[in-house]
């Protein structure tokens, strides 16, 4: 682990001074607008959100940003609030986001959890493969629900082809969205690991 520690949220903009790796970061368009091809230098540094209750390995400093969007419920649209803490370099992108669960009466957990991973895999063009069950994360106790999906599609305005890996963690009344984005030969399977591993609830 990194030795040093970043407390979050760091920042609560849209987008920066950082055109190059523009990051589009709320529920439904989270991933990806202008992201470049440059050659990868992953400063990993410790990154400690105390509302989100997570701390995780990050590259380079991240920006955090909080929306509210509407999940279609059982009984009509429900708002869920969401928060997303993001860091891109070069043509890759790793994001957690944490949402709200609605109401038992308004859906089923999965439901949700289905809907987000889909409307994450859209962003690429792409659709989820088949779910694969994970262990519970790091400080959680016991997590309702843990799986890991990849979605394959085209990335940036050069339409790259790339991948998208989401895994989701439903903890009470919580669900976790540790997600990475990275055109094809940019993100080697070790840098994946220190990310998805570095994973920890702190509650």
């Amino acid at each position: 682990m990194p030795p040093h520690t970043i407390h979050g949220p760091t920042t609560t903009r849209r987008a920066g001074r950082h055109g190059r790796r523009r990051i589009v970061a709320c529920a439904l368009g989270v991933l990806l607008q202008a992201l470049c091809a440059c050659t990868q230098r992953l400063d990993w540094r410790e990154v400690a959100s105390p509302a989100g209750h997570f701390v995780v390995a990050m590259p380079d400093r991240p920006q955090t940003v909080q929306r509210a969007v509407d999940y279609p419920g059982a009984g009509g649209p429900v708002r869920l609030a969401v928060t997303m803490t993001s860091s891109g370099v070069g043509a890759t992108l790793f994001a957690v986001g944490v949402a709200e669960l609605p109401p038992p009466q308004a859906g089923d957990p999965q439901a949700v959890v289905a809907w987000f991973r889909d409307a994450l895999a859209r962003n690429i063009g792409g659709t989820a493969g088949p779910a694969r069950v994970l262990g519970a994360p790091r400080g959680a106790g016991t997590a309702a629900l843990a799986e890991e999906f990849v979605a394959r599609g085209t990335i940036g305005p050069e339409r790259r082809a790339g991948r998208l890996v989401m895994r989701f963690y439903r903890v009470d009344d919580r669900l976790y969205m540790v997600t990475a984005l990275a055109a094809d030969g940019e993100l080697p399977d070790e840098a994946l690991e220190t990310f998805q591993e570095s994973f920890r609830l702190t509650e």
